[in-house]
């Protein structure tokens, strides 16, 4: 306001560099929980198809003959997705740290 900025000039370029790495940081662990959920599914869901990687990765674990190869490839299902998003998404909060800080 003092440099002759409206509003919502002050908003877009104070407040939104300022709160998008909270933004990103909230996103990121957001998709961590909902990929991951366990409970929820084991607790809710009861068709086979509808459940999630890491209740039939608990699954293959509890059957008659376990195969590790499998659970192993099962487990890599489950991190790529994950650590991809936060490959994406890293650049943006550390470049939004202290975007919003200073003038100019």
């Amino acid at each position: 306001m003092v440099d002759g900025a409206k509003r919502i000039q002050a908003v877009v370029y104070v407040v939104l560099p300022l709160a998008f790495p909270g933004i990103i940081a909230t996103s990121i662990f957001t998709f961590i929980l909902a990929w991951n959920d366990y409970i929820f599914v084991r607790i809710l869901i009861t068709s086979d198809e509808l459940k999630t990687l890491s209740v039939g990765i608990a699954d293959l674990y509890n059957a008659t003959v376990i195969d590790w190869g499998m659970i192993m490839a099962g487990s890599m299902l489950i991190t790529v997705p994950v650590l991809l998003f936060f490959v994406f998404v890293q650049r943006y909060l550390i470049a939004g740290w202290g975007a919003g800080a200073m003038k100019g």
